[in-house]
């Protein structure tokens, strides 16, 4: 009993010294796929070459657009970018859409041909740098393009490495199945699994990605509040776009209420906007 008693004692002892010298088990960081989980970019291919797609590069990167998803006024695609020195680092950050060394004079740029909105987002992974791209544009326009150029800042000389055309889905609203019906308006399930909602002369169109409202005039609410089938509730907050015309503002407004994290439009019980109320089945 004493030398048990002994032994207590002297692993006891250990754990208060471990505990004070700040030891402890190195903390696993999460894997990309955990990071990602439930955010827009988290339904994205994010494994480099796994369908064998073209890879961009000059001298010192390489580039290849791994995926991408397009729907009524919502685009997001996903980059791998990797060092051809051999050496593991990050080449992006989320302030810019630039792919290289910050002192680096040559380097990969990428994003759209047309002035939109657009937000960046970097994660680094076993060597290589994922840009996720998610941008809003306010028409399907026709001449979508991405852009992969290899410039000499200094100079500004340009070469084009890719110019890749993405034509946004055409959408065609259909009102077949409908999933719900209220005083004056109706909602009908869309072949892609969004919602079409219509009230009156408005339309609501629900994605994975967020909620597209197109008017004459711009809209008051600045919040949705939409309710799933468990109970849960979300907020989405509003983006509003004001559509110019040959550099002027023009009458036409689009309102997004846009999500960073994927809806779960087949399990919505709900949708508020101001004192609007939605029921679905």
């Amino acid at each position: 009993m004493k030398i048990r008693r002994i032994f207590y004692n002297a692993l006891l002892c250990l754990v208060i010294l471990i505990s004070m010298s700040g030891c402890s088990a190195p903390k696993k960081s999460n894997s990309l796929d955990e990071r990602l989980q439930g955010t827009i970019y988290s339904e994205l291919n994010h494994k480099v070459d796994s369908q064998g797609k073209e890879v961009y590069q000059n001298d010192r990167y390489a580039v290849q657009v791994t995926d991408s998803k397009q729907g009524r006024g919502f685009f997001s695609c996903i980059l791998a970018a990797w060092p051809k020195d051999g050496k593991n680092r990050k080449i992006a950050n989320d302030n810019n859409a630039l792919i290289g060394d910050v002192n680096d004079a040559q380097a990969i740029q990428f994003g759209p041909s047309l002035p939109l909105s657009t937000m960046h987002k970097s994660y680094y992974e076993d060597g290589i740098t994922y840009i996720c791209c998610s941008i809003n544009y306010t028409n399907l326009r026709n001449d979508l393009r991405f852009q992969i150029v290899d410039g000499k800042l200094e100079s500004q000389e340009k070469n084009i490495l890719a110019d890749i055309y993405i034509a946004p889905k055409t959408v065609v609203y259909e009102k077949k199945q409908e999933v719900g019906a209220g005083d004056g308006w109706e909602a009908f399930q869309q072949p892609d699994g969004s919602v079409l909602v219509c009230d009156g002369a408005k339309n609501f169109h629900i994605s994975k990605l967020g909620i597209w409202y197109e008017d004459g005039k711009n809209i008051l609410e600045k919040e949705m509040m939409l309710t799933y089938k468990n109970g849960k509730e979300q907020n989405v907050k509003r983006f509003m776009v004001d559509e110019p015309y040959h550099g002027r503002a023009s009458r036409k407004y689009i309102t997004l209420w846009e999500s960073k994290c994927i809806l779960q439009v087949e399990n919505l019980k709900s949708m508020e906007i101001g004192e609007s109320h939605y029921q679905f089945q």
